[in-house]
């Protein structure tokens, strides 16, 4: 059986938004992104605070391995602007349309 090279597939989906949530709310938001899309955790995903050793800026950035891919979500508390980041290897199951109604609510 031949299977295709892993990632030869991979689409990345982008977004930016206006406006902030706090690390909780935005950790929930990406978990429904993710059952949205249909996609799976593969593993424990992580929160990353900064300004981090000496860096700027202020917010979090989340990160959530999927089986699939991964999702990203950065948030600039000081720029009051969060970007949500997905990448699969699984293009197909994204409808991006219902995504964006999704991540405007």
């Amino acid at each position: 059986m031949n299977h295709p090279v892993l990632g030869t597939q991979k689409k990345k989906f982008e977004y930016s938004c206006q406006g902030i949530l706090g690390p909780k709310a935005m950790w929930e938001a990406v978990q429904k992104i993710i059952r949205f899309a249909g996609m799976t955790p593969a593993r424990k995903g992580r929160l990353d605070r900064y300004p981090f050793k000496g860096g700027g800026g202020k917010g979090f950035t989340i990160y959530q391995p999927l089986t699939e891919s991964w999702c990203i979500a950065d948030v600039y508390q000081d720029l009051n602007r969060s970007d949500i980041e997905l990448s699969t290897c699984k293009p197909e199951w994204i409808n991006e349309s219902a995504l964006i109604v999704l991540l405007s609510k």
